[in-house]
């Protein structure tokens, strides 16, 4: 993503300083003090632990567009990834190739009872799951979607084999909130001796390089990063340019496309 950024930048003479954050509080405070000095105009940033009233304060009064902003009361400007579409065309895409009994991977159901996380990247793919399950007269239990935490493959790894444990794998088909969570998935399906997709088919989301050279080649809906890129800089430059524009803060959302690979081709 940073590299599209940075591209779409430069294309406008301008040039691009890339920070990489960790999950912590710190390091994005650190990262925003650092970036919001003197040397930049203004910052694209993805938000983890850092509320709005601190970003408020972080960054002076210079623009800010937010990637996937989670907040429940947006103040910022921000492209979104296609949560909701996404999400209801993974599963729309597991149902055509025949499953019928889907687990979505990565958060439960709970998620969308709380107020704080109904803008959350987890929330708007959840409601993504319902939706597609509602326009085809299906139910989905609230047991099908299973927390996860933290969001990587070892942790979906071991899921996949505490699931396994259990007796015969409960689904026929696995949408894993992210990509991340769908390579340890199959990986450890594999360990189990369950074969993706023959017996289990597994999309993600994001479009990360690694699905593409992984065994099965990782089903996935794939994030356009020029598009969020263009859209993310557009808005920037704007901003830039009337620094007294007040109005409500602007929404955009990326493109996306379904990428279809050997991990749901089922053949079976």
């Amino acid at each position: 993503m940073s590299a599209a950024i940075s591209k779409e930048i430069n294309a406008h003479g301008m040039q691009a300083i890339i920070q990489q954050t960790t999950n912590s509080r710190e390091d994005e405070v650190s990262i925003l003090q650092r970036v919001t000095s003197q040397l930049c105009d203004g910052t694209i940033f993805s938000p983890g632990n850092v509320s709005n009233e601190e970003m408020k304060a972080l960054i002076h009064g210079k623009p800010i567009v937010l990637l996937d902003d989670h907040s429940a009361h947006p103040i910022f400007d921000s492209v979104e990834t296609a949560g909701r579409e996404g999400a209801r065309t993974a599963i729309t895409h597991l149902l055509a190739q025949g499953c019928r009994h889907i687990g979505v991977v990565g958060a439960d159901i709970s998620v969308l009872e709380k107020p704080s996380m109904k803008n959350s990247v987890a929330a708007r793919r959840l409601i993504g799951c319902q939706e597609a399950f509602e326009a085809s007269g299906r139910m989905l239990s609230p047991d099908a979607f299973i927390g996860l935490s933290p969001w990587d493959e070892n942790a979906s790894r071991s899921l996949a084999h505490n699931l396994a444990d259990q007796g015969d794998f409960p689904f026929d088909g696995v949408f894993c909130l992210t990509d991340s969570i769908a390579l340890g998935m199959i990986r450890g399906l594999y360990d189990c001796g369950i074969s993706v997709p023959r017996d289990v088919a597994v999309i993600g989301f994001d479009g990360i390089n690694e699905g593409a050279s992984y065994i099965p080649s990782l089903t996935t809906i794939s994030t356009d990063r020029e598009d969020l890129a263009r859209k993310a800089v557009s808005i920037l430059l704007h901003d830039l340019n009337h620094p007294d524009r007040q109005s409500k803060p602007r929404r955009e959302t990326a493109k996306f496309n379904l990428e279809v690979r050997e991990s749901t081709m089922l053949g079976r």
